[in-house]
């Protein structure tokens, strides 16, 4: 998926041992550095429902990570089953587990002085979530 902006991304979801495995790749085709990823603390990764899709928010970590034109950068990330609501601001209310059929992955990354956020996916899988249906 071409972001617009010259950073492509890519999206896999696998289910595996009661884990969502979320493997991205991002590819840096702009002519300036790309501020992305880092090291994050635990439960750090937003969690939200966008319709019949789980969306997950990986917010830049400390120190960002620079990928340079050209580069390639690749992460897995690991959500325990069921997915919570999990927001800084505004989680969406719990209910009982229940079954989604696609992710989608949302990138905070700072491109030329600007940060941005973009939405990798959906990808296919089936994931078990307490957040509430809307």
């Amino acid at each position: 998926m071409n972001l617009d902006d010259g950073v492509e991304a890519e999206l896999r979801a696998e289910v595996r041992d009661g884990i969502l495995y979320l493997d991205y790749a991002v590819r840096n085709e702009s002519p300036h550095a790309v501020q992305l990823a880092g090291r994050l603390p635990r439960g750090a990764l937003h969690s939200s429902l966008d319709g019949v899709t789980l969306l997950v928010r990986r917010p830049l970590g400390e120190p960002p990570r620079q990928l340079q034109p050209g580069a390639r950068y690749e992460e897995t990330l690991e959500l325990p089953l069921p997915v919570p609501p999990r927001h800084p601001i505004a989680p969406q209310p719990e209910g009982p587990p229940h079954e989604v059929a696609q992710v989608a992955l949302a990138l905070d990354y700072c491109l030329g002085g600007d940060d941005r956020i973009k939405t990798v996916g959906p990808a296919e899988a089936v994931i078990t979530t307490t957040i509430s249906a809307p």
